[in-house]
């Protein structure tokens, strides 16, 4: 889990820095917090989370620990105003039904390419 959560970290600052401002820099010393609420539970009884990150500049991304599915990516805009920039569900249930993999980091054919 925590390779995992570090990956996503990594992620959200390369994203950050490409978005052509100045987000990841000193203004806070680069501080980036992560929170965990819970998103809901499969079928079977496993329980889903949402981990939400943000930077000091308030760049924020919100994941799922269901198939690493991104739900939410806020990023400034060009006068800075923050906006959602990802299609997806605010709830678990449009993620078990069908749907064109809206946010997956992997999609339908992950490991099954030879």
């Amino acid at each position: 889990m925590k390779v995992w959560l570090t990956t996503v970290a990594l992620v959200l600052m390369g994203l950050c820095a490409g978005c052509g401002m100045t987000c990841c820099g000193s203004g806070k010393g680069g501080a980036m917090t992560i929170n965990r609420e819970s998103f809901g539970r499969t079928p079977d009884g496993q329980d889903v989370w949402l981990f939400t990150l943000t930077n000091a500049n308030g760049v924020t991304v919100k994941v799922t620990n269901y198939g690493g599915i991104i739900t939410h990516l806020f990023v400034p805009d060009r006068r800075g105003e923050m906006d959602d920039v990802v299609l997806g569900f605010d709830t678990l249930d449009g993620y078990l039904g069908e749907h064109p993999y809206f946010g997956a980091i992997v999609g339908r054919y992950a490991n099954r390419i030879g």
